[in-house]
């Protein structure tokens, strides 16, 4: 049969499918660009995604709680030797200056008293010390756990991180598959696409080797 190349219909017929398929072919080859560089993309964000460390100060706060937690309180030796140092310069005042014995033992009651007071007051103020010790040793112990807390939800947020990325990088390669699917299937189909003779289309579903030899050929 021949064929009219001269008709308007039917090189319109005949170049349609050409400039579709073309026009596919650079969407497709742009949609794969575009699909390398967020894949790229999403793991340089990966590479850079931000982790969170245990923070030094709550770590330093805490050793000192402990080291204080069972230390005695600062300048509680120098109280004892000062009450000790009171109640040696009591006694001997007492032996210097009673005048009979029945003084001395008063006197020297009198300055045990005293002493015992001393001691007794200074022992309070020692608890109220190592309470405020306890209180922060409790307060270190407590940013340490919420420091070690922190850390265990941003590793869980940064592996969601990587879950997201990888899922996000799998579609996308999903999706260039798909579009090369596309793609192969319009040039397979594109053969059935051409018109016969006549000037008018038909499709014969006819693959392009069925084409008439010379029929690219020229300009």
């Amino acid at each position: 049969m021949k064929h009219d190349f001269t008709n308007n219909n039917f090189q319109r017929a005949a170049i349609a499918p050409i400039i579709g398929m073309a026009l596919s072919s650079i969407g497709t080859i742009a949609a794969n660009i575009s699909g390398d560089k967020t894949r790229k993309e999403l793991n340089r964000l990966k590479d850079i995604d931000p982790q969170y460390t245990e923070s030094p100060y709550a770590k330093q706060q805490f050793g000192l709680a402990q080291t204080l937690l069972n230390a005695r309180m600062p300048g509680a030796a120098d109280v004892e030797k000062n009450i000790y140092g009171n109640q040696a310069n009591t006694q001997a005042t007492v032996e210097r200056n009673a005048t009979d014995s029945s003084q001395a033992l008063a006197l020297a009651a009198a300055g045990q008293g005293a002493t015992n007071q001393a001691f007794q007051q200074e022992g309070i103020v020692e608890g109220q010390n190592q309470m405020a010790k306890v209180e922060n040793y409790n307060q270190g112990a407590k940013a340490m756990t919420d420091e070690h807390q922190t850390v265990y939800n941003d590793n869980v947020r940064r592996w969601q991180d990587q879950v997201n990325i990888a899922l996000a990088r799998h579609g996308i390669r999903q999706q260039q598959g798909q579009n090369m699917s596309n793609l192969g299937a319009s040039i397979s189909s594109m053969g059935g696409s051409f018109p016969s003779g006549g000037g008018k289309a038909k499709s014969s579903g006819n693959s392009v080797s069925q084409m008439p030899s010379n029929f690219f050929d020229g300009d």
